[in-house]
């Protein structure tokens, strides 16, 4: 019998080049990469009380929490403007890192302004 048909059936590996947690790890920092430029594109760091924050003109802290407190002060009518900036990168026109990230920022809205 020829050693191509001694193959196990099942023997598909499609993810080769990264593990789960390897691909949860990517997707975990485009998500606080995002979230980080969501609190610059809405000016967060104007309303935060951290001084480290003020000072640098951006959000210096933990992205996620900033978003988490700073949506509901957002108009709705504002959320698909600040979604194009997050796809253009901000302010400073930051290019996506990997695909990942290039993904992440193409999400809805609705996603992000909950």
């Amino acid at each position: 019998m020829p050693t191509w048909r001694r193959k196990p059936p099942n023997d598909h590996d499609f993810n080769k080049r990264s593990t789960a947690a390897q691909r949860a790890a990517l997707a975990d920092a485009a998500q606080i990469a995002t979230a980080r430029i969501y609190a610059d594109v809405a000016w967060f760091w104007r309303q935060c009380q951290r001084k480290k924050c003020k000072r640098h003109r951006r959000c210096a802290g933990e992205p996620m929490a900033c978003l988490r407190r700073h949506m509901p002060s957002v108009a709705p009518h504002n959320h698909e403007a600040a979604r194009s900036w997050v796809m253009l990168g901000g302010r400073t026109r930051i290019p996506p890192a990997n695909r990942v990230e290039y993904e992440m920022r193409r999400t809805p809205a609705s996603m992000w302004f909950r």
